[in-house]
């Protein structure tokens, strides 16, 4: 089983943003931290990282697992788990065509719209069809490796200023983790510890 997620890293950097006052028909410039995201593609039977991926908050998580799946290799038959912020027609469609069966969380949408959209939709409406409600909660494994990432300092942080550093700072944060992986399942095997999936058909 495989699902898509992703989570916020925080920077030493700031931006100045203009919001508008409290109680005051004005605007204020305001400090805050600029902070960045963290999306994954991952195995949750053994919370193995496969794709891992930098972008700035402002980032849709759908266009980024799109980018994340031009190169993916095809896992036939396994399913694909992931909530709400990844419900696009694209998405479905480059799933369906790896071989693999979304199981993606949508978003409720007026029945006009999606009655003239009906051809364009054909993949999220078949996705839909066989959405499983059970198979979906299985999603929350994946938090497990943004929990284990967090749990020293409760938060991600970098300190990279260019895209290309912190892209390989992500690519090295992902490496990391899995050879933590690599290294239980080791123990597993050597204390004669059989791994199940977590499903069994």
């Amino acid at each position: 089983m495989v699902a898509a997620d992703s989570t916020g890293v925080e920077t030493d950097r700031y931006e100045v943003v203009v919001k508008p006052s409290r109680g005051k028909r004005c605007f204020e410039a305001v400090r805050r931290i600029i902070h960045l995201k963290y999306h994954i593609i991952a195995i949750i039977d053994h919370l193995i990282i496969l794709k891992a991926k930098i972008t700035s908050c402002r980032c849709s998580d759908s266009q980024t697992l799109r980018s994340m799946l031009e190169r993916f290799r095809a896992m036939r038959g396994s399913i694909f788990n992931a909530d709400r912020a990844y419900d696009a027609e694209y998405i479905f469609k480059h799933i369906y065509k790896l071989g693999m069966k979304p199981n993606i969380k949508q978003r409720n949408m007026l029945k006009g719209r999606l009655g003239k959209g009906r051809k364009r939709r054909k993949y999220r409406m078949k996705a839909s069809k066989e959405f499983d409600e059970q198979t979906y909660h299985y999603r929350g494994l994946i938090e497990a490796i943004f929990g284990g990432e967090e749990s020293d300092n409760h938060k991600l942080k970098t300190r990279f200023r260019t895209k290309e550093h912190q892209e390989k700072w992500g690519q090295m944060l992902a490496i990391g983790w899995n050879l933590k992986t690599l290294n239980r399942i080791r123990c597993t095997k050597q204390l004669k510890i059989t791994p199940k999936p977590i499903l069994h058909n």
